[in-house]
């Protein structure tokens, strides 16, 4: 019996080595994918960039031919004014006023056509990766999370980084922050969900509990004291702040759930991989109703008021839903890549930004085009409205720019300029 139980002890040790040395290769495994994805995701961004830059020079060389090609137009039209003129005297040099309106005329379209009506106030510098999500903090401050595993606190008239959270082992995809602005929620593809409090002055997070089998997507508060997250597991979960516990979970989704956004107090919003957007209650976990109509993934969503809600997707198209009927009120289509955020300005407007560079501005009402705001080198991947008339945008060229839709570039400019000197 004494053998027995001294061969059974140098098992189990035997056994408990093997499992360590199996631990740490797992260890290991995890962090070697780890780098391997964010290194496939730097290349396929690289590739994109790549393809953006190459459409815009054919872009710009077809605008180029566009032009000689009036201007040929115009010179001969001149010519042939030049020689009426030779054969009528008179009669001619009246054409040739007419030709001069005309050519006026032709500029004047053309400078309007080429005329940018939304203004770049300022960039914001710090990340050392893509900008992947933004959160608004009232009045003067915002969040930012980023793939370099960290969120930063910017002030908005010093363009400087105030303060940054290190916690996260992997990029972080999404960040919320609680309506009393006291505490923000950041969600990252190393698993774990950090809620930090803004009036510590340390940069401690003040819990941490691991949420979903698997990367977790987005994330959004409900109230002070809850937030829902969605992950690759396809399933949301309902968390309490402080303590960490899973209150509900809410499942229905057939692939990953890429982003979540609050209706009420007792609706919530969700888009998917599997194409589809779900209306949820909150309080009972009960899936409300499904939306369907779009080709590709769902990447974005967004209410609008309390009735409405809108939804971008990788088949470059974003689509106005009602929520008690679950009718597709409209499609807007415009973008040439993927759209991956979208916001809401107000009750008419909101803006969208895509894989395409791009940031367009839209009207609800009538379904147009308002503007197409471009300054960014790589996707766009995060939208945050700055009252009715100015947002900012996160992209993966690592930068944050705060934009305004009334203000001339010049006055703009001049102010950024002015800052400058007083820093």
């Amino acid at each position: 019996a004494n053998t027995e139980t001294e061969e059974a002890k140098l098992l189990s040790s035997a056994a408990q080595l093997q499992y360590g040395k199996a631990q740490k290769v797992l260890d290991e495994a995890l962090l070697a994918l780890s780098s391997a994805r964010k290194a496939l995701h730097q290349a396929q961004h690289d590739f994109f960039r790549c393809k953006g830059e190459r459409e815009k020079a054919e872009t710009k060389l077809k605008t180029v031919k566009d032009k000689r090609e009036r201007a040929s137009r115009l010179v001969r039209k001149r010519q042939h004014l030049l020689e009426r003129v030779e054969a009528v005297g008179t009669d001619g040099d009246q054409s040739g006023d007419s030709s001069s309106g005309d050519s006026q005329e032709d500029m004047e379209e053309e400078e309007t056509a080429s005329r940018v009506d939304c203004a770049l106030e300022r960039t914001f510098r710090g990340h050392d990766c893509g900008v992947s999500s933004l959160a608004l903090l009232q009045p003067d401050h915002f969040l930012s999370g980023s793939s370099d595993n960290t969120v930063k606190l910017w002030n908005f008239r010093s363009c400087q980084c105030v303060r940054t959270f290190r916690k996260h082992a992997d990029s972080v995809s999404s960040i919320a922050v609680t309506p009393d602005g006291k505490k923000f929620v950041s969600a990252s593809y190393d698993n774990p969900i950090q809620v930090w409090n803004l009036e510590s002055a340390e940069d401690k997070c003040e819990c941490s509990f691991r949420v979903h089998s698997g990367y977790v997507f987005s994330v959004a508060a409900i109230g002070n004291n809850w937030c829902i997250t969605g992950g690759w597991d396809s399933t949301i979960r309902k968390w309490e702040l402080d303590t960490g516990k899973c209150v509900r979970t809410f499942t229905g989704h057939e692939r990953n759930v890429r982003s979540v956004a609050v209706v009420d107090e007792d609706r919530f919003i969700s888009g998917s991989w599997d194409k589809t957007i779900k209306l949820w209650n909150t309080n009972t976990g009960q899936c409300i109703r499904t939306l369907t109509g779009h080709a590709r993934r769902v990447s974005s969503v967004v209410a609008v008021g309390n009735s409405r809600c809108l939804s971008g997707s990788w088949d470059n198209a974003i689509k106005l839903w009602q929520l008690d009927s679950g009718e597709c009120l409209q499609t807007f289509l415009g973008h040439t890549r993927g759209v991956s955020t979208i916001a809401a300005l107000d009750d008419d407007r909101f803006i969208s930004g895509s894989d395409d560079t791009s940031i367009k501005l839209w009207r609800l009402s009538s379904g147009s085009c308002l503007k197409t705001i471009t300054g960014h080198s790589s996707t766009v991947y995060s939208l945050v409205p700055v009252g009715n008339d100015r947002f900012i945008s996160g992209a993966w060229d690592k930068t944050i720019k705060l934009w305004n839709l009334r203000r001339s570039e010049n006055n703009c400019r001049e102010e950024e300029e002015a800052q400058n000197n007083n820093e």
